[in-house]
């Protein structure tokens, strides 16, 4: 993992740092008589360059967490609904007019006994995969199905798709797709899933065809009824 975490951060903090670089260097040189706009325009791009870094630092650690066991399993009673359609909110900010992102909920009850903080980590990477992953646009559709004893997500997109070979390492820290192309990320959200799956007892599925799309199936039992 360090080994790895070394070789991605070498690359994948080079561009934003260069970023940071640039944009600091023009506003110590320019940016006194820039206009507002182009100052602030400036001054954002230093804010996301290293809102990804942190990114990139705190998927580590809870890789690193997971790794030694450290991670605890807290499940309590909640609204899934409300937490999805929160979650689904978040996905459309981050968005293109291009995504059209449905979600339908189905069941008789809607309080349901899963870690909500270990679930929203799930949800959150496979939503915001199937955004980035679909530069295209397309129908992004995301399902929830509860019955008596289990709690059933899946979350489909358009996208570029998973190569057969890079479906056996998806979850294996770092690794990225063969077709990712210049599509930032640090290849440790996947990791991060199934780590949290695996906490609740779960199970996860993908099925995926290259330049077709990618649907993720996530089953999670409940402890207490």
């Amino acid at each position: 993992l360090k080994t790895r975490f070394l070789s991605t951060s070498s690359h994948e903090f080079r561009t934003p740092l260069t970023s940071i670089l640039a944009s600091t260097d023009l506003l110590e040189m320019f940016g006194r008589n820039w206009k507002e706009e182009k100052y602030f325009e400036h001054i954002s791009k230093i804010q996301n360059a290293v809102n990804h870094m942190t990114e990139l630092l705190d998927d580590v650690l809870k890789i690193s967490r997971a790794e030694e066991g450290k991670i605890t399993f807290s499940p309590a009673r909640f609204n899934i609904d409300k937490l999805c359609s929160r979650l689904l909110e978040d996905a459309k900010i981050n968005s293109t007019p291009k995504h059209f992102i449905k979600y339908k909920f189905h069941g008789k009850r809607k309080e349901v006994v899963l870690d909500e903080k270990l679930l929203r980590q799930i949800l959150q990477n496979l939503l915001a995969n199937a955004v980035k992953y679909s530069p295209g646009g397309g129908e992004i559709n995301f399902c929830v199905h509860v019955n008596k004893t289990a709690v059933k997500f899946k979350i489909s997109d358009e996208g570029i798709g998973i190569g057969e070979t890079d479906i056996k390492q998806l979850y294996e820290p770092f690794h990225r797709g063969d077709n990712i192309g210049t599509i930032p990320g640090t290849g440790l959200g996947l990791s991060i899933v199934k780590k949290s799956v695996e906490l609740h007892g779960g199970e996860i599925f993908v099925e995926s065809r290259l330049d077709k799309g990618t649907t993720f199936t996530i089953k999670l039992p409940e402890r207490d009824n």
